[in-house]
C-alpha cells in the first residue's frame, strides 16, 4: 500500500495461488497462450480462470485474519 502511495508497482510471479490472491491488489491469469483473465483477486472471471487454468474449484472464506482461498481438483470425466 505504500507503494500504490509512492505511485510505483512491483510485478511478481507466484504459483502459490493463495499467497498471489491473499497479496496482490491486481491478478493476471495466463492461459491457452495468453491472457485468460485479469482483475482484481475477488472478481469472479479472476476466480474462474484461476479454477480452468489449473484444473481446480476455488473455494473463498472471511476470517478474522481476512480472506483465505481453498483449491479442490475437479473431478474428471474418465
Amino acid at each position: 500500500m505504500r507503494r500504490q502511495r509512492c505511485g510505483t508497482s512491483v510485478i511478481a510471479v507466484i504459483h502459490d495461488l493463495d499467497l498471489a490472491l491473499r497479496s496482490c491488489d491486481r491478478i493476471v491469469v495466463l492461459g491457452g497462450g495468453g491472457v485468460a483473465a485479469q482483475g482484481a483477486p475477488r472478481d469472479a472471471a479472476v476466480l474462474g480462470a484461476i479454477g480452468d487454468a489449473f484444473g481446480v474449484d476455488v473455494c473463498e472464506a472471511e476470517t478474522p485474519h481476512g480472506r483465505a482461498y481453498a483449491f479442490f481438483p475437479r473431478a474428471t470425466d474418465e
